[in-house]
């Protein structure tokens, strides 16, 4: 079963949260390139180096450049669905590799971190039940923590099931269940983050 897509320069990535390989909806991703006269190409299929049955992976997935990241949000490593998120580079012309798996500082079970992933440069967005996080890329190529978001009006409001947008240093995350001010029903809501020179 399809599930996440995403396209960018030339790279098509395709998300199967359900494949087999490396257990029952262990997930893969699959990875197509416009080659010689814009016809697709397949150029990899994708899996976590510790895959395991049940981990989703492939959810949701997200492509700049020469970089793919993706969603298993049923990821056990911080508690059953605590959810986690894959990036891979392209290193050269024929494969690509695993660069760093992407856990939450606070992960915990159930947040459900990587149902929504979103990358630009060298900035990634991760979204989780009730928060998103960012991650920023080092000089080394490594991938570190920035900051946690989540919305400061209202306690109730989640961003599960979770959408994530990124262009340059503005974010928006989706809140489908947000409450009204007075608790009254579930309207939704989105919020935009804007990183300054500190950090969002």
């Amino acid at each position: 079963i399809v599930q996440g897509v995403a396209v960018d320069d030339g790279i098509a990535v395709i998300g199967a949260p359900g494949a087999d390989a490396n257990g029952d909806n262990a997930g893969a991703v699959y990875v197509y390139r416009n080659g010689a006269a814009g016809v697709w190409e397949h150029d990899a299929k994708l899996m976590a180096s510790d895959g395991a049955g049940g981990d989703s992976f492939g959810f949701n997935v997200a492509v700049h450049e020469k970089t793919v990241v993706v969603g298993a949000r049923f990821d056990d490593d911080y508690g059953r669905s605590s959810g986690s998120a894959y990036v891979f580079s392209r290193e050269d012309a024929d494969s690509w590799i695993e660069q760093a798996k992407l856990a939450p500082s606070e992960g915990k079970a159930y947040d459900l971190f990587g149902h929504a992933v979103a990358i630009e440069r060298d900035t990634i967005v991760v979204g989780a039940r009730s928060s998103a996080y960012v991650f920023v890329r080092n000089a080394w190529g490594g991938w570190s923590e920035q900051a946690r978001l989540a919305p400061s009006a209202d306690a109730t409001d989640e961003f599960y099931p979770g959408s994530v947008a990124l262009d340059a240093d503005t974010i928006v995350l989706g809140a489908p269940t947000a409450h009204t001010s007075n608790g009254g029903d579930k309207w939704g809501a989105a919020y935009v983050f804007v990183r300054d020179d500190s950090g969002i």
